[in-house]
């Protein structure tokens, strides 16, 4: 579940550290990282439910 969270905000954390990052490559890499946690949050059911179903699996 965190991998879900984690990866674009990793992506975006190495763009920025960019020494050569143009202001607007910025700007669309931030807007995709805001898009996806909207995503996930809007999905917070079905991330509950893949978390049980994990925790269930390796008896958690």
């Amino acid at each position: 579940m965190l991998y879900k969270i984690f990866t674009p905000v990793n992506f975006a954390s190495k763009v920025l550290q960019k020494k050569n990052i143009e202001v607007s490559e910025s700007v669309t890499v931030l807007e995709q990282v805001e898009k996806n946690l909207t995503e996930l949050r809007s999905s917070y059911e079905i991330l509950v439910i893949e978390a049980t179903e994990l925790a269930n699996k390796w008896n958690i």
